[in-house]
């Protein structure tokens, strides 16, 4: 064969086997799984290939969808909503085939996601949270699902959807508000509302609490046997009730107080919340038999707008003149709140709500304190007796807790000056540590800076601060403890200045010596030794060797400076001696004669 001619057949040869293989490369391209929901109405699966496939549906949907095609690219367009279900789509030109699966949901969300969105409320100067999940396992991108909200007749905003999103505050002026969970289809953008919620917003009702609450004796009448206490500080937290929109950048919750709320039926629950104990007091004095009942406890001045009112006690048990009884236990206080929003012209549900109110204080006694220990010298010597035996029972944390629990054990009371008080302070400060715990649990509260912003302005924590996460209640007990031991207002030291050594049993600590704005005269400093601040007991311990002076490099000038309050210019290096030293002198004010029943004869 001529050279040329076989160069020429091998040539086209090639040439023919290249075609056949370009034509067999050529595919079908098409999504291998699509979804949709049941409502869309018009269904459009994009594909590509080589020339205009056959398409078959199964289940059957002959007659209800057509397949457009042009220049290698195709559609099938059904243009009909179609009934849930699993649909599997056949593609074939000449021998090449290809499938896709097609599930068709229903137009809703799943029965727990529809539970949970369905129980929401809008309440006035709150946010609506979206804490859900959508449609496991639905394949289909999270972005193409939107919530789209509407306030009033303002345009509806759509936002992308999240797991964790917040609506804005909700203003007063709202009428209406509407939130929608929606689906939007990617070739048409045509919304299916897989869940959606009209309402008119409602008012939060009041959240009331016992945690400031004071009970003070008014009245006692030991003839009638009847006694009358203040109880004043019943507490409202904050009411959201209006949305400060002044700022777009910055949407914040408007909220009322005690004058927007409405009180109504209180009475008093003599089930197990109402629980005294009426006893003498004496070393060795026993309970009084006295109930609470409807006859026996009854509440009194209690006004539809007032946090304070009067509790009356009656055929309580008798006394004589030199005869003081304590009260002590729990009152269950029952009644109806609602809060009033002026703005948005609605009040909240009238709620039950109940408190149970801490008592503890004493009545009886019309005789003088000298009187009293004359009269009470048995009981002081069986104190003293029980001293000698078990030293003990008078020292420690738990005696120093209660003025009454060593008040027969013949110690003396000085209140500590400025300087130890400020110096002690500050030490007990710093064994609250600010661990890598409080840390994390401030990372993981979203409103941390809010609970900590409202506890350093002295106001209550609202409910809804707390409500964001469960690290929010470490926060808050953290800083509350924090601002409590920095808003220590008095220390006094009980001693022991029997015999020839005079020793110190410990410091008791009071947060605040006022009485509630509607009383004018200050709390005795029986009355406050009565309920110290626990956190601010320090016994002998932790107090006898306690340095004055505790001594930091400054990490500005690089040089030793005082810190955590300490006492400048003194003498005495610990606490212990600096406090018995201004005993000794005579510099603090000695209170022994004035609380103390049996004070000790100082040697």
């Amino acid at each position: 064969m001529n050279i040329s001619r076989y160069i020429a057949a091998v040539a086209m040869a090639l040439l023919l086997v290249g075609a056949s293989l370009t034509r067999l490369s050529a595919q079908i391209t098409v999504d291998q799984t699509v979804t949709t929901f049941d409502k869309l109405s018009k269904t459009i699966i994009p594909f590509a290939a080589p020339s205009k496939p056959a398409v078959t549906i199964e289940p059957n949907l002959e007659g209800l969808f057509t397949v457009e095609y042009a220049n290698g690219q195709g559609q099938i367009i059904v243009p009909t909503p179609v009934a849930m279900g699993k649909y599997t789509i056949t593609l074939t030109d000449g021998n090449k085939k290809t499938t896709v699966v097609w599930k068709v949901l229903a137009s809703t969300l799943t029965p727990e996601s529809l539970n949970n969105l369905a129980s929401l409320h809008f309440y006035y100067g709150k946010r609506i949270a979206l804490r859900q999940k959508l449609l496991s396992g639905a394949d289909i991108p999270f972005e193409q699902f939107k919530i789209e909200y509407q306030i009033g007749s303002r345009q509806s905003v759509r936002n992308a959807y999240a797991e964790s999103w917040d609506s804005p505050y909700i203003p007063a002026a709202a009428k209406q508000f509407s939130l929608a969970v929606v689906w939007r289809y990617p070739p048409t953008g045509e919304p299916i509302v897989l869940f959606e919620k009209k309402a008119t917003p409602e008012q939060l009702p009041p959240s009331i609490s016992s945690d400031d609450i004071r009970v003070t004796v008014r009245s006692y009448d030991p003839i009638a046997r009847t006694m009358t206490v203040n109880v004043e500080g019943m507490a409202v937290a904050p009411i959201p009730m209006d949305a400060d929109e002044l700022n777009p950048n910055e949407n914040k919750a408007i909220v009322g107080g005690w004058r927007n709320v409405e009180f109504s039926d209180f009475f008093i629950d003599n089930g197990e919340s109402t629980s005294l104990v009426i006893s003498a007091i004496k070393a060795s004095g026993g309970s009084s038999a006295w109930k609470a009942d409807t006859t026996t406890l009854v509440v009194r001045e209690a006004s539809a707008t007032s946090l304070s009112f009067a509790i009356t006690f009656r055929n309580l048990p008798p006394t004589t003149p030199s005869e003081w009884r304590s009260v002590r236990g729990t009152v269950g206080l029952r009644f109806t709140a609602k809060s009033i929003n002026r703005k948005a012209g609605i009040s909240s549900i009238a709620q039950k709500q109940s408190l149970t109110i801490p008592l503890s204080f004493t009545y009886g006694a019309t005789l003088s304190a000298n009187e009293l220990r004359k009269l009470h010298t048995e009981a002081h010597t069986n104190a003293l007796t029980l001293f000698a035996q078990k030293p003990e029972i008078f020292r420690g944390k738990n005696a120093l807790r209660r003025l009454e629990n060593y008040r027969f054990g013949g110690y003396a009371l000085y209140e500590l000056d400025s300087l130890a008080t400020k110096r002690l302070r500050e030490h007990l400060i710093t064994t609250i540590p600010y661990t890598p715990a409080i840390a994390a649990a401030e990372h993981d509260c979203p409103t941390s800076d809010e609970i900590k912003q409202k506890i350093r302005a002295g106001n209550i924590v609202p409910q809804y601060l707390m409500d964001e996460s469960p690290d929010c209640e470490t926060v808050k007990q953290y800083w509350e403890l924090q601002a409590r031991v920095g808003g220590i207002q008095r220390m006094v030291a009980v001693v022991n200045m029997r015999g020839g050594k005079q020793e110190l049993i410990g410091v008791v600590s009071t947060v605040s010596s006022k009485r509630p704005p509607s009383q004018s005269a200050p709390l005795s400093l029986s009355e406050e030794l009565n309920m110290p601040f626990a956190a601010g007991i320090l016994e002998q311990s932790d107090v006898q060797n306690l340095p004055t002076q505790v001594v930091e490099q400054n990490e500005k000038t690089k040089k030793p400076a005082l810190v955590q309050g300490s006492i400048e210019g003194t003498t005495f290096k610990t606490m212990g001696a600096y406090i018995m030293g201004n005993i000794t002198a005579g510099r603090f004010k000695d209170f022994t004669e004035e609380v103390m029943l049996f004070p000790a004869v100082k040697k």
